[in-house]
């Protein structure tokens, strides 16, 4: 059902920023500070983490050509560390979309954080680097996101062991269709800043995809003639089977 890209799109794909291991600089005013958040959390010791909020976005996955994403973090209301971007690279998935958010949110950090990310597995993979003042070893190396990992780990070490912490939350609770879920987490909880906080790098996340989306005509045709080609094959799957039927009964008499 995938059909080959045309050559404009192949010409777009091409002229991508390519994937490297080398992180642009950060002015200071982008990073976060001690005060610059909005919301607080506390670690079992007691002490206080700046709650920072992460989002990832990702579009066209199935085409390799037209697909794109972007990553957001979101600090405060008012804080210049609120920050969001595109993916870099021809591989775009929506899992190095998280991965990417994550990494962001860390290499920004002048203080301690917590990160709140919607993805389980992308939380206990960063949660055990963290532990581990920066172990990659335990990052999965056919994920796709290999680099992603080492660049979160090079962060990590600079820090000690524990100094900052991710938690996941549930995605989306500010809508409607998630009322019992969004009153299910509160009751355990949950706090309604933090569903603002991901709604904010939601849309940051978006914003950050759609500074280096693909040529919305190019998405299109690659949709319309994906549709076709299914359409085709589907067809084809029941003229077969239609035939197959016939010569059963053929045989059967």
């Amino acid at each position: 059902g995938i059909v080959p890209a045309c050559e404009e799109a192949m010409d777009w794909d091409a002229k991508r920023k390519p994937e490297t291991d080398e992180l642009s600089p950060l002015e200071d005013s982008e990073c976060i500070h001690e005060n610059t958040a909005d919301f607080y959390v506390r670690d079992k010791h007691g002490c206080k983490l700046a709650a920072v909020f992460t989002d990832g976005s990702a579009h066209a996955t199935r085409s390799r050509w037209l697909s794109f994403g972007g990553w957001g973090v979101f600090v405060g209301r008012s804080a210049r560390a609120n920050a969001c971007g595109s993916l870099d690279g021809n591989i775009i998935t929506s899992y190095k979309a998280e991965i990417k958010r994550i990494l962001e949110a860390l290499r920004r950090a002048r203080t301690r954080i917590c990160i709140f990310c919607d993805n389980q597995a992308a939380v206990d993979i960063t949660a055990e680097i963290l532990a581990n003042g920066g172990d990659c070893k335990i990052s999965p190396k056919d994920d796709g996101a290999a680099l992603l990992w080492s660049q979160i780990a090079d962060v990590v070490k600079v820090w000690p062991p524990g100094s900052h912490s991710i938690q996941w939350m549930p995605s989306h609770l500010d809508e409607e269709k998630k009322k019992q879920l969004r009153e299910t987490w509160l009751t355990n909880g949950g706090c309604p800043e933090w569903i603002c906080g991901n709604a904010q790098s939601d849309a940051l996340a978006e914003n950050g995809a759609q500074t280096n989306a693909s040529p919305l005509h190019l998405r299109w045709a690659q949709y319309i003639a994906t549709i076709l080609c299914q359409t085709v094959q589907y067809m084809a799957i029941h003229v077969w089977a239609t035939h197959k039927d016939l010569l059963d009964q053929i045989d059967s008499k």
